[in-house]
């Protein structure tokens, strides 16, 4: 549990204040003891800074997507920049083969090579109410494009070493859409997300319903494509779905999972779930380790 720093530092000024002239330095040593200890805590529970230490991809696989364009060129993928940074996403690498079915992801990286985001290819038309989040990609056929960026605008093209290894943000296609994901459940609950299941290794599953939020239409055109998962003893982001109705290539002949007939699928949802589509494949990206991720003690009476 997080501790109330300034209710900490209060408390304890008053009971220095009861203390004898003769006490004081004594106290004075103490004050500072339990403030030090407290920030060692905070941090320590917290473990790292922004929304995440790592990004992998595809649940069960959990395949570690390079952080910064060092691990990106060992894993395969180069600059195709041409030295151009978008001022919204970064700096673009893609798979040496180009991307494709079986290999669908772009990166994005700052000027100092760490990594803002991550495109994802959509092979076929999605419905025509996600357009928003799939946009059609230039010079092609029936193919889509999401971008979900980590880092601000003023970070994407920085060449400065930033703090946080992954980010501080969740934003589908930053630059146009700018459609934000909340990073905390406090944050879900605000922007009327609906609650759903929690499965172990990805967290608690929160839906965003585009026509009747916070009511679920459980209709794969009214839902955002983008679902995200929180610790249930953090309450902090801990990983995201990408879901299509439209057959992807799948594990093992590219990454994506499933697909997964709606009885399955309504393992995302608390019951009462009834989903439209007869099938959904989806895309998690983990953005903490999974085995932080159980949910002892979870019920969606809860919420």
């Amino acid at each position: 549990h997080r501790v109330d720093r300034r209710q900490r530092q209060m408390c304890i000024r008053d009971r220095v204040s009861t203390q004898s002239t003769g006490s004081n330095s004594k106290m004075q040593y103490q004050v500072l003891f339990l403030i030090l200890a407290t920030l060692i805590l905070s941090t320590t529970a917290q473990g790292y800074s922004g929304i995440g230490d790592r990004l992998l991809r595809t649940f069960g696989v959990f395949h570690p997507l390079p952080l910064t364009t060092s691990d990106a060129t060992q894993q395969g993928f180069y600059d195709a920049s041409a030295g151009f940074c978008d001022p919204n996403l970064g700096y673009l690498w893609a798979p040496k083969n180009g991307a494709t079915k079986s290999e669908p992801l772009y990166l994005f990286f700052t000027a100092a090579g760490q990594l803002t985001g991550v495109g994802i290819l959509h092979f076929g038309s999605p419905p025509s109410s996600l357009e928003a989040f799939w946009a059609p990609l230039n010079g092609t056929n029936g193919v889509y494009l999401m971008v979900v960026t980590f880092r601000p605008p003023s970070q994407v093209c920085s060449s400065n070493n930033l703090p946080e290894a992954l980010g501080t943000q969740v934003v589908i296609n930053q630059g146009s859409t700018n459609f934000r994901v909340p990073t905390t459940k406090s944050g879900a609950v605000t922007s009327e997300f609906t609650p759903g299941g929690c499965i172990g290794k990805m967290g608690e599953h929160w839906i965003f319903d585009l026509e009747s939020h916070p009511t679920l239409t459980h209709k794969v055109a009214n839902t955002m494509p983008l679902y995200p998962m929180y610790n249930i003893n953090t309450n902090r982001i801990s990983a995201f779905l990408v879901s299509t109705p439209n057959i992807q290539n799948t594990e093992p002949f590219g990454i994506w999972e499933g697909p997964f007939i709606p009885y399955l699928w309504c393992y995302n949802f608390c019951p009462g779930c009834s989903w439209d589509p007869e099938f959904t494949g989806s895309l998690h990206f983990m953005l903490t380790d999974p085995d932080l991720n159980n949910c002892d003690g979870f019920s969606c009476s809860n919420n």
